[in-house]
């Protein structure tokens, strides 16, 4: 993911979380799917279990993925690709100071043989 990419996704997280209607949860849900962070969380609340006449009946009960954790998992992902951009640059810095460096001692060798 590019910088310009991750800028897009915070800008549009930004615009989600500046709604007030009831369709944030899905567009947050999107987002997430879009940045590769989890949506799909699911917690068992309870569980109950009845007897019927042909054996018996278990209902679960569950938390689906809250709003806030979307959003904690979206800027983690982001984190994350930020992360991974500066250690590519990071990288290839590191390859154009060693041959900077090359460059000065040879120019210092040249100096000295000319002297």
């Amino acid at each position: 993911m590019t910088r310009e990419e991750i800028e897009g996704y915070r800008q549009e997280l930004r615009t989600i979380l500046n709604k007030d209607d009831g369709q944030r949860l899905e567009e947050l849900k999107e987002l997430a799917k879009k940045v590769g962070a989890g949506y799909v969380h699911t917690q068992i609340a309870t569980t109950t279990t009845k007897k019927t006449a042909t054996g018996s009946e278990t209902s679960i009960y569950q938390n689906p993925i809250s709003e806030s954790e979307l959003v904690l998992n979206i800027n983690n992902a982001l984190q994350t690709e930020t992360i991974i951009d500066m250690c590519k640059t990071a990288s290839r810095n590191f390859w154009i100071a060693i041959l900077a460096a090359l460059a000065a001692w040879a120019a210092v060798v040249v100096m000295a043989l000319t002297k």
